[in-house]
Protein backbone atom coordinates (compact mmCIF):
# COMPACT_ATOMS: atom_id res chain seq x y z
CA UNK A 1 0.00 0.00 0.00
CA UNK A 2 1.87 3.66 -0.70
CA UNK A 3 2.02 5.62 1.95
CA UNK A 4 0.35 9.19 2.23
CA UNK A 5 0.31 10.38 5.15
CA UNK A 6 3.42 12.52 6.64
CA UNK A 7 3.86 9.71 9.88
CA UNK A 8 6.65 12.09 11.32
CA UNK A 9 6.50 15.23 13.11
CA UNK A 10 7.09 18.18 10.26
CA UNK A 11 6.63 22.46 10.74
CA UNK A 12 3.57 21.35 8.45
CA UNK A 13 1.72 19.19 10.96
CA UNK A 14 2.71 21.09 13.37
CA UNK A 15 1.64 24.77 12.00
CA UNK A 16 -1.86 23.18 10.26
CA UNK A 17 -2.43 19.88 12.45
CA UNK A 18 -3.36 18.11 9.23
CA UNK A 19 -1.10 15.21 8.39
CA UNK A 20 -2.07 14.96 4.60
CA UNK A 21 0.72 17.32 2.45
CA UNK A 22 -0.87 16.10 -1.46
CA UNK A 23 -4.11 18.22 -0.99
CA UNK A 24 -5.36 20.79 1.42
CA UNK A 25 -8.73 19.70 1.94
CA UNK A 26 -7.57 16.03 2.89
CA UNK A 27 -6.94 15.83 6.63
CA UNK A 28 -6.82 11.81 6.01
CA UNK A 29 -6.52 9.13 2.83
CA UNK A 30 -9.36 8.84 0.33
CA UNK A 31 -10.82 5.42 0.78
CA UNK A 32 -9.36 4.66 -2.59
CA UNK A 33 -5.46 5.10 -1.41
CA UNK A 34 -6.10 3.54 1.96
CA UNK A 35 -7.47 0.67 0.61
CA UNK A 36 -4.96 0.00 -2.10
CA UNK A 37 -6.94 -0.29 -5.17
CA UNK A 38 -4.93 1.71 -6.93
CA UNK A 39 -1.73 -0.39 -6.80
CA UNK A 40 -3.80 -3.02 -8.15
CA UNK A 41 -5.07 -1.34 -10.84
CA UNK A 42 -1.83 -0.09 -12.29
CA UNK A 43 -0.44 -4.12 -11.29
CA UNK A 44 -3.52 -5.63 -13.43
CA UNK A 45 -2.67 -6.68 -16.83
CA UNK A 46 -5.16 -4.03 -18.77
CA UNK A 47 -2.78 -1.09 -17.33
CA UNK A 48 0.61 -3.21 -17.76
CA UNK A 49 -0.36 -3.65 -21.50
CA UNK A 50 -1.53 0.32 -21.57
CA UNK A 51 1.92 1.32 -19.85
CA UNK A 52 3.81 -1.69 -21.93
CA UNK A 53 5.26 -2.57 -19.04
CA UNK A 54 4.89 -6.38 -19.79
CA UNK A 55 5.81 -8.76 -16.48
CA UNK A 56 8.31 -6.23 -15.02
CA UNK A 57 8.20 -6.28 -11.15
CA UNK A 58 5.77 -3.41 -9.52
CA UNK A 59 8.30 -0.85 -6.91
CA UNK A 60 5.61 0.61 -4.34
CA UNK A 61 5.81 4.40 -4.24
CA UNK A 62 8.00 3.87 -1.25
CA UNK A 63 10.87 1.98 -3.21
CA UNK A 64 10.68 4.94 -5.80
CA UNK A 65 11.13 7.17 -3.31
CA UNK A 66 13.69 5.50 -1.43
CA UNK A 67 15.98 5.02 -4.93
CA UNK A 68 15.49 9.12 -5.70
CA UNK A 69 15.23 10.62 -2.58
CA UNK A 70 18.89 12.33 -2.84
CA UNK A 71 17.93 13.38 -6.64
CA UNK A 72 15.11 15.37 -4.92
CA UNK A 73 16.66 18.65 -3.74
CA UNK A 74 18.89 18.62 -6.86
CA UNK A 75 17.83 21.54 -9.66
CA UNK A 76 16.92 20.40 -13.03
CA UNK A 77 16.40 24.15 -14.35
CA UNK A 78 19.52 24.22 -16.11
CA UNK A 79 18.45 21.15 -18.28
CA UNK A 80 15.06 22.36 -18.70
CA UNK A 81 16.30 25.93 -19.66
CA UNK A 82 18.31 24.19 -22.44
CA UNK A 83 15.52 21.70 -23.63
CA UNK A 84 13.46 25.04 -23.92
CA UNK A 85 16.22 26.55 -26.28
CA UNK A 86 16.99 23.93 -28.47
CA UNK A 87 13.05 24.57 -29.58
CA UNK A 88 12.20 20.97 -30.46
CA UNK A 89 10.51 20.46 -27.19
CA UNK A 90 7.04 21.80 -26.05
CA UNK A 91 7.12 21.05 -21.73
CA UNK A 92 4.22 21.43 -19.35
CA UNK A 93 4.73 22.34 -15.97
CA UNK A 94 1.64 21.95 -13.75
CA UNK A 95 0.08 22.26 -10.49
CA UNK A 96 -2.85 21.15 -8.71
CA UNK A 97 -4.76 24.38 -6.91
CA UNK A 98 -4.54 22.51 -3.48
CA UNK A 99 -1.28 20.77 -3.85
CA UNK A 100 0.82 21.46 -0.91
CA UNK A 101 3.93 19.86 -1.43
CA UNK A 102 4.24 21.05 -5.20
CA UNK A 103 2.12 24.65 -5.38
CA UNK A 104 1.26 26.44 -8.49
CA UNK A 105 3.08 29.47 -6.75
CA UNK A 106 5.83 27.47 -6.70
CA UNK A 107 5.91 26.05 -9.77
CA UNK A 108 5.86 29.58 -11.47
CA UNK A 109 8.38 30.90 -9.53
CA UNK A 110 10.47 28.06 -11.18
CA UNK A 111 9.37 28.34 -14.79
CA UNK A 112 9.76 32.54 -14.11
CA UNK A 113 13.17 31.60 -13.04
CA UNK A 114 14.22 29.53 -15.75
CA UNK A 115 17.10 31.20 -17.68
CA UNK A 116 16.64 30.98 -21.54
CA UNK A 117 15.95 32.87 -24.28
CA UNK A 118 12.28 33.47 -23.62
CA UNK A 119 12.68 34.24 -19.90
CA UNK A 120 11.27 37.42 -20.83
CA UNK A 121 8.21 37.19 -22.85
CA UNK A 122 7.26 34.42 -20.63
CA UNK A 123 7.33 36.78 -18.21
CA UNK A 124 5.18 39.12 -19.64
CA UNK A 125 2.65 36.36 -20.79
CA UNK A 126 -1.00 36.61 -20.03
CA UNK A 127 -2.75 33.82 -18.24
CA UNK A 128 -5.57 32.32 -19.96
CA UNK A 129 -8.56 30.35 -19.04
CA UNK A 130 -8.60 26.94 -19.64
CA UNK A 131 -12.11 25.54 -20.15
CA UNK A 132 -12.74 21.40 -20.56
CA UNK A 133 -16.32 20.73 -21.60
CA UNK A 134 -17.22 23.85 -21.04
CA UNK A 135 -15.98 24.05 -17.34
CA UNK A 136 -13.55 26.17 -16.06
CA UNK A 137 -10.81 23.56 -15.39
CA UNK A 138 -7.96 25.67 -14.73
CA UNK A 139 -5.65 28.38 -16.32
CA UNK A 140 -2.65 28.21 -18.29
CA UNK A 141 0.36 30.91 -18.51
CA UNK A 142 2.60 30.34 -22.21
CA UNK A 143 4.70 31.38 -24.31
CA UNK A 144 6.54 28.67 -27.01
CA UNK A 145 7.16 26.22 -25.96
CA UNK A 146 6.51 26.59 -22.42
CA UNK A 147 3.35 26.62 -20.25
CA UNK A 148 2.33 26.41 -16.88
CA UNK A 149 -0.59 25.22 -16.17
CA UNK A 150 -3.46 25.26 -13.09
CA UNK A 151 -5.70 22.47 -12.38
CA UNK A 152 -8.74 23.80 -10.30
CA UNK A 153 -10.04 22.02 -7.48
CA UNK A 154 -6.98 19.13 -7.54
CA UNK A 155 -4.28 18.39 -5.52
CA UNK A 156 -0.67 16.55 -5.99
CA UNK A 157 -2.32 13.46 -7.69
CA UNK A 158 -4.45 15.69 -10.98
CA UNK A 159 -5.73 12.17 -12.15
CA UNK A 160 -7.17 11.61 -8.81
CA UNK A 161 -8.75 14.54 -7.93
CA UNK A 162 -9.72 15.14 -11.81
CA UNK A 163 -9.73 12.73 -14.21
CA UNK A 164 -11.59 13.99 -16.81
CA UNK A 165 -9.31 17.20 -16.77
CA UNK A 166 -6.46 15.65 -16.71
CA UNK A 167 -6.99 13.42 -19.87
CA UNK A 168 -7.96 17.23 -21.22
CA UNK A 169 -4.57 17.87 -20.44
CA UNK A 170 -2.68 15.25 -21.59
CA UNK A 171 -4.69 15.39 -24.64
CA UNK A 172 -4.03 18.68 -25.42
CA UNK A 173 -0.88 18.89 -25.04
CA UNK A 174 0.46 15.53 -26.77
CA UNK A 175 -1.75 16.86 -29.65
CA UNK A 176 -0.72 20.88 -29.64
CA UNK A 177 -3.85 21.75 -28.74
CA UNK A 178 -3.66 25.36 -26.77
CA UNK A 179 -5.21 25.99 -23.33
CA UNK A 180 -7.98 28.19 -23.75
Amino acid sequence: MTRMMITTPSLYSELTEMRNIYNVVWNRNPIPFEGGYWDRYVQGPVARAALHVGRRQWSSVDAVYERMKYDIPLSVAPWLAKLLDAGRYRVLLYSGQLDVIVPYRGTVNVARALRWTGTELFGNATRTVWYSAAEVAGFATSYEPLTVLLVRNAGHMVPYDQPAWAHDMINRFTSGKPFD
